[in-house]
């Protein structure tokens, strides 16, 4: 039997109903439980917005909010599959952090949410269309071992541990990064890797291993200009579309193909000269775009929280193309699908 290290009750039902996503590996599954768990029994004081959420999400539990007791919520809780796993998507959108929220700093086109962050000795800075696959440790906290007992756990270090990691970083599962660190440019760090204090990865650097060393180097010449090889192999399997800048992360399971917000301009590269624009409209039913590129602009109107419509795109041959997607509608935002 699982034994949590959450501090759950004796009699917790952590097992059978659990086993779900059979997909998912064992520790990422339990990290995900480890992570509802640890945030509302060690911290009573959220229970009510717990409860609240609940409410909100299933109106048959929402009728007994304020019957509810820790033993019985938990209970409710580890044993509804469907609500489980909602209530997970909503906490891994909020960062994780232990020590001062002020001291992180995460570019808004960064993708790292699912992240735990320590600041407690030092400030962590993420750059632009940085991702972190699941349970991803970025630690600016540590202590001082020289000290004992007490002191050792309760004088941590107030600074001195920052980590700043670059533009396009790609924190891959269960990888740890421990501060003072600095990671380049588009560098990679592997799977299970422990980027250990003092570390300077380069840009464009893979590290992997305990501690984690630098195994290989991408070449920028792969990835750059629009008939990149990687660049083309991507436009291939993503059905003559890429999506390069100025959106947010995709999501799937709201449109019929993978999906993102428009809240400005984005950026896109394409062969298609006719395409079929999918979308849902956040708090507008009428929201007007601009397309434009080498070929010229081409207005879209979209009416109606959310439809399907065909439209032409500015390209002027069917080689690769530049173009841009520019919301016209003041304060609008807009769930994208071009394919």
């Amino acid at each position: 039997m699982y034994a949590p290290s959450c501090g759950a009750a004796p009699g917790c039902p952590l097992e059978g109903d659990l086993q779900y996503q059979e997909s998912i590996p064992e520790r990422v599954k339990m990290g995900k439980i480890k992570k509802i768990l640890g945030a509302f029994l060690h911290a009573p004081e959220r229970f009510d917005e717990l409860a609240g959420r609940i409410a909100k999400t299933d109106s048959s539990l929402g009728k007994r909010v304020d019957e509810l007791n820790i033993d019985w919520f938990m209970e409710q809780l580890l044993g509804n599959r469907e609500l489980l796993e909602k209530l997970n998507r909503q906490l891994s959108i909020t960062p994780t952090v232990w020590g001062d929220p002020a001291r992180l700093e995460i570019d808004e086109t960064a993708d790292v949410f699912t992240c735990f962050f320590n600041t407690n000795s030092g400030r962590i800075r993420i750059g632009q269309y940085t991702f972190a696959g699941s349970d991803v440790s970025l630690l600016a906290g540590s202590h001082d071992p020289k000290l004992t007992g007490y002191l050792r756990r309760d004088a941590e270090l107030s600074e001195g541990c920052d980590i700043t990691i670059g533009n396009g970083v790609w924190l891959a599962s269960g990888c740890i990064v421990l501060g003072p660190c600095e990671i380049g440019d588009n560098a990679v760090i592997a799977a299970g890797a422990v980027v250990v204090p003092g570390t300077v990865v380069p840009a464009g650097a893979v590290y992997a291993g305990i501690p984690a060393k630098e195994t290989g180097r991408l070449d920028p010449a792969d990835g750059a200009g629009a008939e990149a090889p990687a660049v083309l192999s991507a436009l291939e399997r993503n059905g003559g579309i890429l999506f390069t800048a100025g959106w947010t992360s995709k999501s799937t399971g709201i449109l019929s193909h993978p999906a993102r917000f428009l809240k400005g301009e984005g950026v896109a590269l394409t062969r298609l000269s006719q395409a079929t624009v999918e979308y849902r409209m956040k708090d507008t039913e009428k929201a007007e775009i601009l397309i434009s590129g080498p070929g010229g602009e081409q207005r879209l109107v979209l009416s109606g929280m959310e439809g399907k419509t065909e439209t032409g795109l500015p390209v002027l041959t069917d080689e690769v193309t530049e173009i841009r997607f520019r919301l016209l509608t003041p304060g609008a935002e807009v769930l994208l699908s071009v394919y």
